[in-house]
């Protein structure tokens, strides 16, 4: 099976960043592929979700491809999101890119809650996904 993990480590009013690493069954430790960025994350035990401004719960989801609309191409999707549906993981430099999606890229120190390389790391992604798509292989992610 080959598992991404999402740790997610700036928490800011409207925007999350985080950290996205990899790994096979067979490999001990994690590798870090690239950075994400996702609408503020909320305390799903005392807030309420605000359409299209809000992070995903903590969890661990299956993930597939699906064609975008939006992108016109296959795209990586989290299935059985509670409270959500159509969550991608596509390019995008701003919280503003997304309405709940995990967006990937490289942090930009210079500007907190931006994204560069998005469309870089997102075609990467794509990639190690596709590489990792067999009848043996699921994918899954793990979001802290």
């Amino acid at each position: 099976m080959f598992e991404l993990l999402l740790k997610r480590k700036v928490f800011e009013a409207d925007y999350t960043e985080g950290r996205l690493y990899s790994r096979t069954d067979d490999a001990q430790c994690w590798t870090y592929l690239m950075d994400t960025l996702e609408p503020h994350a909320i305390d799903w035990l005392k807030e309420k979700k605000t359409m299209g401004r809000t992070a995903i719960p903590e969890g661990r989801y299956t993930m597939g491809f699906t064609t975008s609309k939006k992108f016109g191409e296959l795209t990586p999707y989290l299935q059985c999101v509670p409270h959500f549906t159509g969550i991608l993981m596509h390019p995008g430099n701003t919280a503003a890119d997304t309405r709940g999606c995990i967006l990937v890229g490289m942090c930009d120190v210079h500007h907190p809650g931006t994204l560069v390389n998005s469309r870089h790391c997102f075609e990467m992604l794509q990639s190690l996904l596709w590489q990792n798509t067999s009848p043996a292989f699921s994918w899954k992610i793990k979001i802290l």
